[in-house]
């Protein structure tokens, strides 16, 4: 990603389906703090997580699985209402990482709503996940895709290879 931690950061990770965001941070920050597996998503609903010696705090969201949208709609909006107003900006989310696996290839237009309307006060970058699984092609094309929204939180887009 090329960035620096400094000071007191707090990172939000949401994602639709199963896109591995704990084997994700897990890698980033080089230490094993976020529970990982196989089959069934093993993030449940918001879970915290404050590694050691690492000035941050990561809030991995549970999955957008079939027929839960409303659940992580109404957990993640409640949630970024109370940490956004604390009179405490180190209690601020400072980034979304909207975390998409490209092995699927597509950005669905719920999932622009979801990153213009519920996360669209914070800084979000789009991480493309799995690109090890897909072509050229799909990646371009879901890049090409995400660009297009003109999200005006959204700082960049980026490629990673995470289990």
């Amino acid at each position: 990603f090329g960035f620096t931690l400094s000071g007191n950061h707090r990172f939000v990770l949401a994602n639709l389906v199963v896109t591995h965001n704990s084997s994700l941070v897990n890698s980033i920050f080089g230490e094993t703090f976020a529970a990982t597996g196989s089959g069934m998503p093993v993030t449940a609903h918001l879970e915290r997580y404050a590694p050691s010696q690492k000035p941050v705090v990561v809030y991995d969201t549970m999955g957008l699985e079939h027929g839960g949208h409303e659940q992580f709609i109404e957990e993640t909006n409640r949630f970024l209402g109370r940490v956004q107003n604390s009179a405490d900006v180190r209690d601020h989310v400072h980034v979304i990482w909207y975390v998409i696996d490209i092995s699927r290839a597509r950005f669905q237009a719920f999932e622009r709503d979801i990153c213009t309307k519920l996360l669209g006060n914070i800084p979000l970058f789009i991480v493309l996940n799995k690109a090890d699984t897909a072509c050229r092609d799909q990646i371009d094309g879901v890049r090409h895709t995400v660009e297009k929204e003109r999200m005006p939180t959204c700082h960049g887009i980026f490629e990673v290879i995470s289990d």
